[in-house]
């Protein structure tokens, strides 16, 4: 009976409240919501039927702007009465009686206010907020939209009320026209459909002045570049009263350079900076003071910064002792003045090294626009060692002054010995035993300064010495000689490779140390037989030896293969006239475990050689086979 009761009232309610608004979702216009306007927004989703734009705006009962099936399930509700949403007038909310002044100054504090009326047929009983913009275009969000201010709605508007608000904002920087416009539900609660009755904009823009004028000068009319500039002046007010602690925007330019800095004012509205250009930044300047939101800024005074553009081929050079070097470059005058008295300050060079300058063509003038090329001598005294920065100084007459930083590097006068570089190994070589050969070694003196006689040091190799004279003449720098080597290894010499050091010392600089590699071979000849066995050789009663193994022989100290053979089913075979000298003996097959040895041939006769191989009796083969297992779990509770 309760909920009867509840249910009698509501749609009496309904009932009230369709009399007094339209009803949303009724698609067939017989003034109320039944299963034939279900029909037909469920035609219209099948495409059986479209609906023009005001019936599209009724069916779109979420309105989120496109009719969906989350509009059918809605309209569903509606019948069946679980939604009495689209029954209820929507409140409409809309700003109005805008007041703002026409015209403030820029970064001024001023009042705004404005009227907020309910213009639909419902209570609004929700918290707003009401936001304020200050637009270029009248058209709120925008890229150089500002908002100036908030104000929140937290109580109760009935259809046809009104309230009014006021706010105090301060107005931008940037000078010009600016709309004020109240967005009167920023957030949306309200769900308005039309987002531009969501804005109200003022009737006339409010116009932002500056609040000031200023007048900026220097004293200095023409003067190096990299002179600091002293710029003061006085801030006006609009009413004509010097202006206290305003900030006065300078704005400095040339031709290619445009650069704002600000200076802020005393309590009588007087101002003073210093601008500090970059050292080599000069023209024809232009100054001018205003209101840092300024668009324009007028021309009161002009200065002339003389420049002098440096460029350098290189910014390092390197000599010898008692040697010099010259380093080029180009000079530019920019200006619309002749420069002169143009030279370097030598007085940071050190004692015993001497710079000097010279301008192509004589003379120490650049006309305006001219330039010109110059060199830098460096030169060195002898005993003079040194490496660094050293920072010279460019300069004219006029006060001009740049600096560069060059690094100079004077090396001792020294002998240099070197090889040719394209052999990584100069002394590799190879010497056949009983017999004699020569090498040459060249070398070079890449130095500064003659090596004197050069000292050859040799191993303690009785069959190495040296063909050429011990001591070397003297190399002249860039001069080349050569060291000759004897090789003659005897008889008895050990059939091995020899690696050492040679050692050339010269009177003047540093020695060379020169590493050496001298294999002594034979030519003799000697015949070589491997016998390869097993287990089964020694312990069945048909002893056989090996059949099938390869057999590799191979040089003991460079690792190349010499041969390679397969042994027959004797298990035997032989290397007829070998070379004497040192070989690894190499034998495999799959059955076995591989066997190497090193065995030295004589020459003149048969050698033979049994090498042992153990043979696998078991072998081994894993293999991994996934299985599954299955899991059991038992839960006691």
């Amino acid at each position: 009976m309760h909920h009867c009761g509840i249910l009698f009232i509501l749609v009496w309610w309904l009932l009230i409240v369709g009399a007094q608004a339209a009803t949303r979702g009724d698609l067939d216009g017989d003034g109320v919501v039944t299963v034939k306007d279900l029909s037909l927004l469920t035609e219209h989703l099948k495409a059986s039927v479209s609906l023009d734009a005001g019936l599209l705006d009724e069916a779109d009962l979420d309105r989120n702007g496109e009719v969906d099936p989350a509009d059918r399930e809605r309209l569903v509700d509606v019948i069946l009465l679980r939604d009495i949403t689209p029954f209820i007038p929507a409140p409409l909310l809309s700003g109005d009686a805008l007041r703002f002044p026409s015209t403030v100054s820029a970064e001024e504090f001023f009042n705004v206010s404005f009227g907020l009326s309910n213009t639909g047929a419902s209570i609004i009983e929700r918290n707003l907020t009401m936001r304020l913009w200050l637009s270029r275009d009248a058209v709120a969000g925008g890229e150089d939209d500002e908002v100036v201010g908030t104000f929140p709605f937290t109580g109760i508007l009935n259809p046809g009320a009104s309230i009014s608000a006021s706010q105090r904002i301060r107005a931008p920087s940037a000078e010009g026209d600016y709309w004020l416009v109240v967005e009167v539900d920023a957030g949306n609660a309200l769900a308005i459909p039309d987002a531009e009755r969501r804005f109200a904009v003022g009737a006339t823009p409010i116009e932002v002045v500056a609040p000031f004028t200023a007048q900026v000068a220097t004293q200095v009319d023409v003067a190096p570049a990299g002179t600091p500039i002293v710029m003061y002046g006085n801030a006006v007010g609009r009413t004509g009263g010097p202006v206290a602690f305003a900030p006065v925007a300078i704005q400095i330019q040339s031709a290619n350079f445009t650069q704002t800095v600000v200076a802020f004012a005393d309590a009588t509205g007087r101002f003073e900076t210093t601008w500090e250009p970059l050292a080599e930044l000069g023209g024809d300047f232009v100054i001018g003071a205003a209101h840092r939101g300024a668009a324009n800024f007028p021309a009161q005074d002009t200065f002339q910064l003389l420049a002098l553009e440096l460029t350098l081929a290189d910014d390092e050079v390197a000599f010898a002792e008692g040697g010099s070097a010259v380093l080029s470059g180009t000079l530019r005058n920019p200006n619309a003045t002749a420069l002169g008295g143009i030279g370097i300050d030598t007085s940071g060079a050190p004692p015993g090294l001497d710079v000097s300058f010279a301008l192509a063509g004589g003379g120490a003038t650049l006309a305006p626009g001219e330039t010109k090329a110059f060199t830098l001598t460096f030169a060195a005294d002898v005993g003079f060692i040194d490496s660094g920065v050293l920072w010279i100084p460019f300069q004219t007459q006029q006060g001009i002054r740049i600096e560069r930083a060059i690094g100079v590097t004077v090396a001792p006068l020294l002998a240099r010995l070197e090889t040719s570089p394209e052999q990584e190994l100069p002394l590799y070589a190879g010497a056949l035993r009983g017999s004699a050969r020569s090498l040459s070694l060249p070398i070079r003196n890449t130095g500064n300064a003659a090596t004197g006689p050069i000292r050859v040091a040799l191993p303690n190799l009785p069959w190495l010495d040296l063909a050429s004279l011990n001591p070397l003449p003297s190399l002249a720098p860039g001069e080349s000689g050569q060291v000759v080597f004897n090789l003659r290894p005897g008889a008895t010499v050990p059939l091995t490779l020899f690696s050492g050091n040679v050692y050339l010392e010269p009177t003047s600089g540093a020695g060379l140390s020169l590493p050496f590699e001298f294999r002594v071979v034979s030519d003799l000849k000697g015949d070589l037989e491997i016998v390869v066995e097993d287990e089964l050789t020694y312990f069945t009663a048909v002893q056989p030896k090996v059949a099938g193994a390869t057999v590799r022989l191979r040089d003991a100290l460079t690792r190349e293969l010499r041969f390679e053979v397969i042994t027959p089913v004797s298990g035997i075979v032989e290397f007829p006239a070998l070379t004497e000298g040192s070989y690894y003996i190499e034998v495999t097959t799959p059955q076995h475990t591989r066997t190497e040895r090193l065995i030295e041939l004589r020459a003149g006769r048969l050698q033979r050689e049994t090498v042992f191989i153990q043979k696998n009796f078991v072998s081994y083969k894993w293999s991994v086979v996934p299985i599954q297992i299955t899991d059991t779990y038992r839960i006691t509770v």
